[in-house]
């Protein structure tokens, strides 16, 4: 008699269990989506921490030197301050925003060409608000970007 009682007992529980499992599936794939997209965010930020698609792989002094000589005056009043705010522009690594999801962090990037052109017009309107064209494609040339 005992025995049954137990036996009927974990059955109502398997089937509340059941029934709350159901219930909740919806919750429990995002969740599961969530986590999945998370872990996927996480290594893919990790690679670009070690690893990031543009990486400046001549020295910036020598970039520096052969921006001053392809574009001889513009770049003579450059302060250091001015080159780090220049490198960190084209070789940063930035949190792409808004981010989809707030469970899932941003997802780290680096600025794309026209963002990046953006930007330095925005940060250094002398010399980079006068460029054309065939001066941006001139600069990237010289800094070997492609991307």
């Amino acid at each position: 008699m005992n025995r049954r009682l137990i036996v009927r007992a974990w059955l109502i529980v398997g089937f509340l269990a059941a029934g709350f499992l159901f219930l909740l599936k919806e919750n429990l794939r995002k969740d599961y989506l969530d986590f999945e997209s998370a872990v996927d965010v996480t290594s893919t930020n990790l690679a670009y921490d070690l690893v990031p698609p543009r990486m400046a792989i001549m020295g910036f002094m020598l970039k520096e030197e052969q921006l001053k000589l392809a574009f001889s005056p513009m770049f003579v009043h450059f302060s250091r301050y001015d080159w780090q705010d220049l490198w960190h522009i084209i070789y940063g690594i930035y949190p792409e925003y808004p981010t989809v999801n707030e469970r899932i962090p941003p997802r780290r990037t680096q600025l794309s060409i026209t963002e990046m052109q953006k930007e330095l017009a925005l940060s250094f309107p002398q010399p980079f608000g006068m460029f054309t064209n065939e001066h941006w494609k001139f600069f990237w040339k010289t800094l070997h970007i492609s991307k």
